[in-house]
């Protein structure tokens, strides 16, 4: 390891955040860098100004904000192939840029926070350094986006990183071994447990229930099947409300669920939030969460309601199906908006169930999602790649 002024110098990692927003791939990227900044010195780049951008100068952790183009567009637009090469042009020149940064800065590695950005890949190669990159989503599956000049480019650069580190056995399965990247790989669960939280089970309130979804605004993350689910509910005679916390991601997808709440008169049971911060407070005021994504890569939001003692019913599929085990630690539904209200009801319905989900619930994401192995198991990587040089 590098020595300077006669103490161990530690390594110094640059990191490519792809949004200036505090949603779940930065929020994980800040609890990395706090946790392991004991032992990792760490320059971020980032996009843009925004909420991460705030948080990072709240914490004194060095950024530096540089204009670069991500790597993929929407499914439903229309992106040409010339466009797609001016965004790369662009992204080069502000990756040759970087290099000089990387020089002045003496970094020791780079690190990607997303597969959705080259770029981290492109400055890796110019500047000669060992390249980690997080794979925190599956894009094609659970975003509709595809890469701005397809999988093969994107497949190239992803053989040439040192380590991929998925945050889901489904991502790895999906985005590598389906994907035919056979670069070396792996599987990091994000940590979200600190060793100073209590861990505290919860017993149903008797009051009107809350059920919450908690997630950006689109299709992906399937609100209206949610809003379909507590329709039937309330048909049933059952008393609770739906909380909706997440920025409007796509606003013709939010004009849906406003145009379905009016035409079924769920108004007053209905509750948008906008983007919440400190999303502890919407679980905390929730006797449900739910996991509505068909598609989804990890699961930030079902762990941290875990480990609030608050129950989750997801879908069961991807990195849903690898937190949750069925009927113990939470509960699965395969179907549509029947299959979903039916299994809402069977927790709030059953306070011996609920109690025992929600005490299992503490004691998984106790053992297997903490912060510590989180960022001990990101520091070794980082380590690894080093001592290969």
């Amino acid at each position: 390891m590098n020595k300077a002024y006669g103490k161990i110098k530690k390594p110094k990692i640059l990191s490519f955040s792809h949004y200036g927003q505090l949603y779940g791939a930065n929020r994980s990227l800040l609890t990395l860098i706090l946790a392991s900044r004991d032992r990792l010195d760490w320059l971020v780049i980032c996009r843009q100004e925004g909420q991460f951008t705030d948080e990072l100068k709240a914490n004194s952790v060095a950024y530096r904000v540089i204009p670069f183009k991500p790597d993929v567009y929407n499914g439903t637009s229309n992106t040409p192939m010339l466009r797609g090469i001016l965004k790369l042009v662009t992204n080069f020149r502000a990756a040759t840029n970087i290099v000089s940064l990387i020089n002045s800065e003496q970094i020791d590695i780079i690190h990607s926070n997303s597969s959705v950005i080259l770029i981290g890949a492109i400055t890796a190669q110019l500047a000669a350094k060992k390249h980690l990159w997080h794979f925190r989503e599956f894009v094609y599956e659970d975003y509709d986006s595809k890469y701005n000049l397809g999988k093969p480019f994107f497949r190239f650069w992803a053989r040439k990183a040192d380590t991929i580190i998925c945050i889901s056995r489904s991502i790895r399965e999906v985005r590598l071994v389906q994907g035919k990247v056979d670069t070396r790989s792996v599987i990091i669960y994000n940590g979200l447990v600190g060793s100073d939280m209590a861990l505290t089970p919860k017993t149903l309130a008797i009051r009107t229930s809350v059920i919450s979804i908690i997630g950006v605004i689109n299709r992906a993350k399937n609100q209206l099947i949610a809003i379909k689910a507590l329709r039937l509910l309330l048909r049933q005679g059952k008393k609770l409300t739906l909380q909706i916390a997440g920025d409007i991601n796509d606003p013709e997808y939010y004009s849906e669920l406003n145009t379905y709440i009016q035409q079924e008169n769920l108004s007053e049971y209905v509750k948008f939030l906008g983007f919440v911060k400190d999303i502890k407070t919407v679980i905390a005021d929730s006797d449900v969460t739910l996991m509505c994504s068909r598609m989804e890569a990890f699961g930030r939001v079902t762990v941290e309601s875990m480990m609030y003692g608050v129950p989750v019913v997801a879908f069961a599929s991807a990195g849903s199906g690898e937190i949750i085990e069925n009927g113990k630690t939470g509960l699965l539904y395969t179907g549509e908006e029947d299959d979903l209200a039916e299994n809402i009801d069977k927790l709030l319905s059953d306070p011996v169930l609920y109690k025992n989900i929600s005490e299992n619930a503490l004691s998984h994401v106790a053992k297997n999602f903490t912060v510590s192995s989180y960022a001990d198991n990101f520091v070794n990587e980082v380590n690894l790649a080093l001592k290969s040089n």
